[in-house]
């Protein structure tokens, strides 16, 4: 289906009419103005040089690895990667609405982040759209949710439960498997548009 000079596929416009649409965001929604947040590669960047370490290309490439390895070293990450995303000057951009008003088109409401900000919530409730927040590990099953699931966690837990450090990750997905298990059945069940991400994620 056209709209305008986007191929938009046809299974995706009949999930949504089921209301069977999940819509997953990554990073990228909340780096344009007036969010103006980080990814996850300049946040790491960022917290390299404010900490006067070092890293080369290859080791920015897994920004987990190495943010684990600086913590490994007496730097504060959790704190650090916080402190850069609760910004006060940062807001709710277009994205973040345009992502809210696809999803509350058709109700039942189904938004997954990875991100730590809270722009999309913010967007939910200034639309009067009242769902459910979810932040790992705390999460609801993965085949039958509404709502909006923070993957990663959010800035309204302690920093310290924030999915950063390979170790974090280990857990989430290997050891506890709690965001595996969320995943997994969310995919089998579910139809995801994934925006605010590359290839290379």
């Amino acid at each position: 289906m056209w709209i305008r000079d986007i191929d938009i596929p046809r299974e995706l416009v009949e999930a949504h009419r089921r209301g069977e649409l999940v819509i997953f965001a990554g990073a990228g929604v909340s780096r344009d103005d007036p969010s103006s947040l980080p990814d996850f590669r300049h946040l790491t960047e960022a917290i390299v040089n404010e900490t006067q370490h070092t890293a080369t290309e290859v080791e920015l490439a897994s920004p987990d690895v190495l943010l684990g390895r600086l913590e490994r070293q007496a730097v504060d990450i959790h704190q650090r990667v916080a402190s850069h995303i609760a910004v006060p000057a940062s807001s709710p951009n277009l994205l973040h609405e345009a992502i809210v008003d696809l999803a509350g088109a058709k109700p039942p409401v189904r938004i997954v982040t990875t991100n730590y900000d809270l722009h999309l919530s913010n967007v939910l409730e200034a639309r009067g759209i009242a769902v459910p927040a979810f932040a790992g590990p705390a999460l609801p099953v993965g085949d039958d949710f509404t709502g909006i699931v923070y993957l990663h966690g959010n800035l309204t837990q302690e920093c310290s439960q924030l999915i950063v450090t390979d170790r974090d990750f280990g857990r989430a997905y290997l050891t506890d498997a709690w965001a595996a298990r969320f995943l997994e059945r969310m995919f089998g069940k579910f139809t995801v548009l994934f925006v605010g991400y590359s290839h290379g994620d």
